[in-house]
């Protein structure tokens, strides 16, 4: 949920692209921006030139199976972050509980992870130890996996053969460790125009899509909901 409230919720479709010795999880939306940005800058066009789809989540993991690594990108207002970790260990327990997904037989497991506690169904007829998100570790490809309120919900709704590059941002990033992002996040969150002075040490202006100012005092808001990871 975005604000604490279970009546306003957001969805957004993302892509796992997995299957080798490295995985990628990003938003759908973004992929579409990204190829768009791709076409246009091979033609000389303004970045998004033409595009009115949706630019989506700009969260990217990367998983990095050989070197048993996490890499999570994400941005703060305009800048990207890079948070680089060892593969979570999610001590997952396997349970002999069952049921069907897209035609899957699929098992629960369930664990703890930094402030929450997670229920998923994986596939042991797809023998991929991947998930959504930084899940992974169990026995089969994860379908559904949601913590326990059912703030963060993740579930499969298709599978397809893919023959796809797994690349990274063309962008310049920070170094961060996670804990200290989402601080830095949740003051951005709370109070945009304050947050993008101190960064870039200039009055920064907020207009509307119309091109109407809008009073900064009016962004300033208190976060009520939790990021999904609470404790490091």
């Amino acid at each position: 949920t975005v604000n604490g409230d279970s009546t306003d919720i957001t969805t957004e479709h993302f892509l796992l692209y997995c299957g080798g010795i490295k995985s990628i999880f990003y938003s759908y939306d973004q992929m579409v921006a990204d190829s768009v940005y791709e076409d246009n800058k091979k033609a000389g066009k303004p970045a998004l030139s033409g595009y009115n789809g949706n630019i989506g989540s700009s969260l990217r993991i990367y998983k990095d199976f050989t070197n048993s690594t996490v890499d999570t990108w994400d941005k703060i207002s305009i800048d990207w972050f890079r948070m680089t970790e060892k593969t979570p260990d999610f001590k997952w327990q396997i349970s002999d509980e069952w049921k069907d997904i897209e035609g899957y037989r699929v098992r629960k497991a369930t664990c703890r992870f930094r402030g929450r506690d997670y229920e998923a169904w994986f596939a042991p007829d797809m023998p991929l130890s991947d998930g959504p998100w930084k899940f992974n570790g169990l026995p089969g490809l994860i379908f559904e996996v949601y913590d326990m309120p059912c703030q963060y919900h993740y579930r499969l709704i298709g599978i397809q053969k893919k023959n796809n590059k797994i690349g990274y941002p063309d962008a310049n990033y920070v170094k961060i460790k996670p804990k200290k992002f989402y601080s830095t996040l949740r003051r951005y969150i709370e109070n945009p125009a304050l947050y993008m002075s101190n960064t870039y040490s200039a009055p920064v202006a907020f207009v509307d899509t119309d091109g109407n100012p809008i009073d900064p005092e009016t962004l300033i808001d208190k976060m009520k909901y939790d990021f999904q990871e609470k404790e490091f």
